[in-house]
């Protein structure tokens, strides 16, 4: 979903554990997606792709080298049967003369041939990388490292995928359930105006905290206390609702239910979208059966392991339709 978003369109044409493998891809446009994803770190021109059991295959682009940097890695531990040695000696023996390294992570340089071999879901990809980000600092960061924490805050890995699978780089953003403003802090996209709110007055405080100690003051956020109920925004004027649902004695504690704050989002966010507007909405399984009462489009949806106990259904919909009949949205006093 991240990668779809970023691209702009669906061109992933297999879908591996820990693997996307893409057709027709603008090299730049790829190179930008994976700086700007939460947790996609390298790219590469896929060579080969070959079964576990006949891995050994000659790559005919390595002749004309005279330095081969092999990189292998294993996603989740699959493929213990192959030895990284064996791989390596196979190289050796295959391309004699030539100076063959294993290396820990891919070192573009142009001197030298480097060759990405990654085992995976009973298959061997072989590749050449031609760009590589690591995520070690934004994934380290903890949300209670930053000025304002409060139980429940998102995770900045998590905060930035949820807008990075919207896919929209401008236009206007909005969380109405911002919390500590993770989703507007770490969002990678370059909204024109970001508004977020809370019910909490505590939270909107801290919320601006927190996205001031990152960008400093930046006049495009708009952080507001509210209530759900009374948004107060015009009829399709959002271009992306970027949001997780509260959950928890965070909702309880407000004199409401989860389900009750659940079917009431579900029921009327499409109100807000702009045509071929986009909503990512992060919320609890127990909380899934309200998406049915949206008036979007239900474009594509994941179950995702956050941490310990905690796993959330990601939704993104889309706003298909020039209006959406105001008569089915009329507030409850």
């Amino acid at each position: 979903m991240e990668l779809s978003g970023l691209l702009g369109e669906n061109v992933i044409i297999e879908a591996l554990t820990g693997v996307f493998i893409t057709n027709n891809v603008d090299i730049e446009k790829l190179k930008k997606s994976i700086a700007m994803s939460s947790c996609l770190k390298e790219a590469g021109l896929v060579l080969r792709v070959k079964g576990q059991e006949d891995w050994k295959e000659k790559i005919n682009e390595l002749q004309a080298c005279r330095y081969i940097r092999i990189t292998i890695r294993r996603v989740g531990g699959i493929g213990r049967q192959i030895n990284k040695q064996q791989i390596i000696s196979y190289f050796k023996k295959s391309y004699p003369g030539k100076i063959v390294l294993e290396a820990k992570k891919p070192e573009i340089k142009e001197d030298t041939c480097n060759l990405s071999i990654i085992i995976t879901d009973g298959v061997i990809i072989y590749g050449i990388p031609i760009y590589y980000q690591g995520k070690s600092k934004l994934l380290s960061i903890n949300p209670h490292d930053l000025p304002y924490y409060s139980p429940g805050a998102l995770n900045p890995w998590f905060s930035r995928l949820l807008t990075n699978i919207a896919g929209l780089e401008k236009g206007v953003l909005l969380d109405p359930f911002c919390g500590t403003a993770s989703i507007p802090t770490w969002a990678s996209s370059n909204y024109h105006t970001i508004v977020c709110g809370d019910i909490n007055p505590v939270h909107c405080k801290g919320g601006l905290a927190n996205y001031s100690w990152l960008h400093g003051f930046d006049s495009k956020i708009n952080i507001v206390r509210w209530d759900y109920n009374y948004l107060p925004m015009r009829e399709a004027s959002i271009d992306a609702i970027v949001t997780d649902l509260p959950y928890g004695r965070s909702v309880r504690s407000r004199g409401t239910s989860e389900e009750e704050l659940a079917e009431r989002f579900f029921k009327t966010f499409c109100y807000y979208l702009k045509n071929n507007g986009v909503t990512v909405v992060s919320i609890s399984e127990d909380l899934y059966k309200f998406y049915k009462q949206s008036l979007c489009y239900l474009d594509s949806k994941c179950l995702m392991f956050i941490h310990n106990k905690l796993s959330r259904v990601i939704l993104r919909f889309v706003k298909k339709t020039q209006q959406v009949d105001p008569s089915s949205l009329i507030r409850q006093g």
